[in-house]
């Protein structure tokens, strides 16, 4: 082996995830089979083998499949615009982010699901006849976060809830904001899909009114999809008007990320915020009705075991736990805002809650639920020192 004597390799099958296992109409992906790790010395290299056979299976002929970033850093688009009659800026307008849009709010809201839609990761398919965008094909499906609330809502993926395979218990992204905040939903469209945007050019009016079209395309599919009709408050309404038209923006919002990024976030939050809002409209009324010890301490399990979904990471001081149809809704007694929800409850679970005494004094029930805050807390803590995160291709 000479040099090569300290090669090390790990090959793997890579776990089967949710979206392996989905098949949804007008959505696909490039599968993964295998992974292999190649360590010499210092170099370290990582392999996928992707399927692209249903791809293909599905590929009309008459259309052209390019890679993004590879379409994006071409004349390609000058090419499609043409053909449509449009510069190259309307093209993007109202050709590319209006369908991504729709792609994106459907992956979140439809499917329950956010993958990292950067341009490195997003397959653009084109009619070269007409300019037109016939569809978007995903890959790298190992980097997913999936929303569990909207995802088990989803009636399509019954087939695929018995998944054991637990989905971004590690962020596999460095950055402290990934790590802290990775899933909320506007930082983690920030941190990935936001690129297959700001890629489009390099004058920041256009970035801005770039970020402006799509979320504001992206408001209006989410509203279709969910049947809610939402509203976003004045501030994020006056700054999502403000990105369209190209202005400089200062959100309340604080990221290492650009003024405009942050502002994405913070509208995209609000989008996230009210739709969830609109799901539970008599929070306040059930709350009551159970002992808050109980529904805090069953929430807390759910968590450990990745059987939540945050909405917000603005956590009050003292958060109420109510009841909503099969599900515990942890939220702000002030402003009423879902903070986050739990997957549907087994009967059993529902027969315990409704058996429990709900005559704890409020300051026992906070002491109480601070001490199982503290417990849960250093559990995860434990549970991390012990299994550091590791690489998506690496075999457990």
């Amino acid at each position: 082996m000479g040099a090569y004597s300290d090669k090390r390799m790990k090959v793997g099958v890579v776990g089967t995830t949710i979206l392996e296992n989905m098949h949804v109409p007008g959505f696909r992906i490039m599968k993964e089979k295998a992974a292999v790790n190649i360590e010499i010395g210092r170099f370290r290299n990582s392999y996928l083998l992707r399927d692209a056979s249903e791809v293909i299976d599905s590929f009309n002929s008459q259309k052209k499949l390019y890679p993004l970033h590879g379409f994006i850093g071409s004349d390609l688009i000058s090419q499609v615009a043409r053909r449509m009659n449009l510069s190259d800026q309307d093209w993007i307008e109202k050709e590319y982010l209006p369908k991504l849009s729709k792609k994106i709010a459907y992956q979140n809201f439809g499917l329950g699901i956010s993958l990292h839609n950067h341009t490195q990761n997003t397959l653009i398919e084109i009619d070269p006849k007409t300019g037109e965008i016939s569809d978007f094909v995903f890959k790298d499906i190992q980097d997913q976060m999936v929303d569990r609330y909207v995802f088990d809502k989803n009636a399509n993926l019954n087939a695929t809830r018995e998944s054991s395979n637990i989905l971004n218990h590690f962020f596999f992204d460095n950055s402290p904001l990934a790590r802290t905040r990775g899933m909320e939903i506007g930082i983690h469209f920030a941190l990935y899909d936001a690129q297959s945007i700001m890629a489009l050019t390099q004058d920041p009016v256009l970035i801005k009114k770039f970020l402006g079209i799509f979320v504001r395309n992206y408001f209006m599919e989410v509203q279709n999809l969910t049947g809610r009709s939402l509203s976003l408050s004045v501030e994020n309404a006056n700054l999502l008007e403000d990105l369209e038209n190209g202005f400089e923006v200062y959100p309340n919002e604080s990221t290492y990320l650009s003024h405009a990024q942050s502002a994405v976030v913070q509208i995209m939050n609000d989008i996230y915020e009210q739709y969830m809002r609109s799901e539970f409209p008599d929070l306040s009324n059930e709350s009551f009705k159970y002992n808050q010890v109980k529904l805090y301490e069953i929430f807390s399990d759910l968590t450990a075991d990745h059987k939540t979904m945050r909405t917000s990471w603005r956590q009050p001081l003292s958060p109420k736990y109510g009841i909503s149809g099969r599900r515990i809704i942890m939220y702000d007694s002030k402003s009423e805002n879902v903070i986050a929800a739990s997957t549907s409850l087994s009967d059993e679970v529902i027969s315990s809650i409704a058996a429990s005494a709900s005559g704890a004094t409020e300051r026992f029930a906070a002491a109480k639920m601070t001490a199982i805050w503290m417990r849960n807390s250093l559990r995860e803590l434990k549970q991390i020192f012990k299994n550091p995160p590791h690489s998506p291709t690496e075999s457990p």
